[in-house]
């Protein structure tokens, strides 16, 4: 696993940790109402996980959305990502270059 992707995990790890530490100081929780459709779709589908696609729900990794080609190592790493770990989305954010001039 690269460096930048074992970074991007173990910060991903943090916030979820604070995030969980935190749940317990909301003074007014809040309660979303599913019908029953819904509630029976969501109860199936997370018993149908596994843990460690449980816990991948979990983690949201970044990159920025500049060009990566399909046959390069930062595209197997989001591939991995997504395959190995179960990722729950990605956090796409611009490229760190200046767009060109087009108009």
């Amino acid at each position: 696993m690269s460096r930048s992707l074992r970074n991007h995990l173990t910060a991903a790890a943090w916030v979820i940790a604070l995030l969980v530490a935190s749940v317990g100081l909301r003074s007014n929780p809040v309660s979303v109402a599913l019908n029953e459709e819904a509630r029976g779709w969501v109860d199936d589908t997370i018993s149908g996980m596994s843990l460690d696609e449980k816990v991948g729900q979990l983690i949201v990794p970044s990159f920025f959305s500049e060009f990566v080609s399909s046959d390069s190592g930062a595209y197997d790493d989001l591939v991995k990502l997504v395959h190995e770990f179960h990722v729950g989305g990605m956090l796409v954010f611009g490229t760190p270059q200046a767009p060109p001039d087009v108009l």
